[in-house]
Parts: C-alpha cells; sequence; structure tokens
C-alpha cells in the first residue's frame, strides 16, 4: 500500500532538478505515517482511496480534465502532508514551519507613533446602545 502511495505521491510531486519529489524523498514513508497518525480518518478510507485512484485518473486530474473525486484529495492531502513536513523539503523552499508568532503587548505604541489610530482617535469616545 505505501508502495502505491509514493508512487502516486511522485506523480503528483514530481521530481524536478534538485528538488526530490514527493515519491523520492528520504523517509517519505515515516512521514506519511505521521499524517496518517494525526489523521487516522484517512487511515480507514486509504486502500479503498487509492485502489479509486487509477493511473487513468491521475493523468486526467493532472491535465485538469477531471473532476477532482474526494477519494483523489484524502490521498494528495497526504501526500501534502509528508511531503512537506520533511525537514530537507522544507529547508530547499526555506519553509520553517508553523511558528508561532510573538506578541509584545507595547507594540502599539508604534501604530500611535506611525499615525495608524489618528483618525479613530480623532472621533473621540463613542458609545451605541444596542438593542436586541
Amino acid at each position: 500500500m505505501i508502495t502505491r502511495l509514493l508512487s502516486l505521491a511522485e506523480r503528483l510531486i514530481p521530481t524536478v532538478g534538485a528538488r526530490l519529489g514527493a515519491g523520492k524523498v528520504q523517509d517519505a514513508d515515516v512521514y506519511v505515517q505521521q499524517v496518517l497518525v494525526a489523521r487516522p480518518d484517512l487511515l480507514q478510507t486509504l486502500e479503498s482511496d487509492l485502489d479509486a485512484c487509477t493511473d487513468n485518473l491521475i493523468s486526467q486530474i493532472l491535465a485538469g480534465d477531471q473532476f477532482v473525486s474526494e477519494e483523489f484529495e484524502r490521498v494528495a492531502l497526504i501526500v501534502v502532508g509528508s511531503y512537506y513536513m520533511n525537514p530537507v523539503v522544507r529547508s530547499t523552499i526555506n519553509y520553517q514551519g508553523q511558528v508561532p508568532l510573538g506578541f509584545d503587548p507595547m507594540e502599539y505604541v508604534s501604530w500611535i507613533e506611525e499615525g495608524l489610530l489618528d483618525q479613530v482617535i480623532s472621533r473621540g469616545k463613542r458609545y451605541r446602545e444596542h438593542s436586541l
């Protein structure tokens, strides 16, 4: 099953130049397993989804001639998710992954200094009673 998935992965995100395709990256199966652990609902239908994703269907989808099926969407989600989890891929495209944004509660000072709130401040205090 994993062999079929990696074969499809390489067709969806092929190797181009120095950028490895989704089916050729090192430890691709490890990252696929991580996706399936995070999304166990995808594991439940994976075998039937792979059966539905015939080579002909994939060719038609990649050519833009075929409506994308739910089975294909689930397989593509696994492929893309596992591909971008790979640290080599992320460093190749300079993607650090999801990183938390810091928040400085004093940052509002720069908003005021730049005049971004001048129009709001010039209106003064306003209160509108809302009726329910």
